[in-house]
């Protein structure tokens, strides 16, 4: 496993390759906000040989920088992963996100139809409710309010991703790590990426009529975030989508259920 940092248009992203290259498109794994490559640090050593997989931090989160101009926004995060797909010779891949990383991925896909083969989005919020179905809580508000104290209200923000996972102690640890990276800089970038996420729920969803990528959108059935009429309002919205149920499974799947989504994605991408 090889990590490294790519620069895009003045914004240096963090990236790894796992597994082995082979005939299929590369498989890219996005992960959701606040969140970083951790997220699939499980699943990734579960995948068959034979496909190349690029776990990228989006900007701004985990070791990735901040974009210069600050813009967060999902079609940013979207047109950041096309020009990194170029910058590493990629002309074509697999997409596969979570949450929030499953809006950047159709992002993707809307803006550049022909680099997306395959879309996997897990536990993605519905376009009712985009492009993520968690924060814009009070608790996240409370970051950008002025005399709030930030580790307290950090603490808050903790206790709110602890709460979309089945495993409450894995998801205090997964919180502690997604919040890491924004604890020296005050949380200013993190209150940046939860303000652009407002503002894209009040733009709405992209033309995903535009996504011409066969997609799969996976549920967990203990998913206590998103529910299945979420699930099912995307598939009838995406062109080519299918829906799978994952059982056993909540909303934090790639960290909590590993080797389900593992074997599900080796049916889908590797068969």
């Amino acid at each position: 496993m090889r990590g490294e940092f790519i620069d895009v248009g003045g914004t240096r992203l963090y990236c790894y390759a796992a597994g082995t290259r082979g005939k299929g498109d590369p498989i890219v794994l996005l992960h959701g906000f606040p969140g970083s490559s951790h997220t699939w640090g499980a699943l990734t050593p579960m995948l068959p040989q034979g496909r190349r997989a690029i776990v990228v931090d989006l900007a701004g989160c985990g070791r990735s920088d901040p974009p210069p101009d600050s813009d967060f926004s999902v079609a940013a995060h979207g047109r950041r992963i096309g020009h990194l797909l170029q910058a590493l010779g990629v002309s074509r891949a697999c997409v596969v996100g979570h949450g929030y990383g499953a809006a950047v991925a159709l992002c993707l896909a809307a803006q550049s139809p022909a680099a997306v083969s395959e879309l996997v989005l897990i536990s993605p919020g519905s376009p009712s409710d985009w492009p993520s179905p968690i924060g814009g809580t009070l608790e996240w508000r409370t970051l950008s309010l002025p005399g709030v104290a930030t580790d307290w209200s950090a603490r808050l923000v903790a206790m709110s991703i602890k709460r979309c996972y089945l495993d409450e102690a894995r998801g205090l640890h997964s919180a502690e790590q997604f919040l890491l990276p924004y604890t020296n800089g005050g949380y200013g970038v993190f209150r940046a990426q939860a303000l652009a996420l407002g503002r894209d729920r009040s733009e709405g969803v992209p033309d995903l009529t535009r996504v011409t990528a066969r997609s799969t959108v996976i549920w967990g059935d203990l998913d206590a975030i998103t529910s299945h009429e979420d699930a099912l309002q995307l598939v009838r919205t995406l062109p080519h989508a299918t829906l799978e149920v994952l059982p056993g499974s909540g909303f934090c799947l790639p960290e909590e259920t590993p080797e389900h989504l593992a074997a599900l994605l080796s049916r889908l991408l590797f068969t």
